[in-house]
């Protein structure tokens, strides 16, 4: 598996739970590969340990589409979506206050 193959990702609610399964699999020359469950293992405090997985940045934005599509959201942009609209309205008004623009 390289970082260059195409990573597949896919995120399914478990109907039976607040549970989202998750499978990720990557396609190359070689063949579709695809990632196993993973493993919990005890270490020391302060061992180093190298990271569960790295992935491209396109199949990270793919596994973040995958959970937004599950109602997955950020903790830190709660209330975020549909804020850009309501600011993109209050700019129109205040050019037309400003500029003129729409007056008859």
């Amino acid at each position: 598996m390289a970082l260059d193959d195409k990573w597949e990702i896919w995120a399914e609610r478990q109907i039976w739970s607040s549970a989202i399964a998750l499978r990720i699999g990557t396609r190359s020359a070689g063949g579709f590969h695809v990632m196993e469950p993973a493993v919990f293992r005890g270490h020391e405090q302060g061992e180093f340990v190298p990271p569960s997985l790295v992935m491209p940045h396109d199949a990270a934005q793919r596994l973040m589409d995958e959970l937004w599509h599950q109602g997955c959201r950020p903790s830190q942009a709660v209330g975020s979506v549909g804020q850009l609209e309501s600011v993109k309205y209050h700019l129109e008004d205040m050019r037309r206050l400003v500029f003129g623009e729409g007056k008859k």
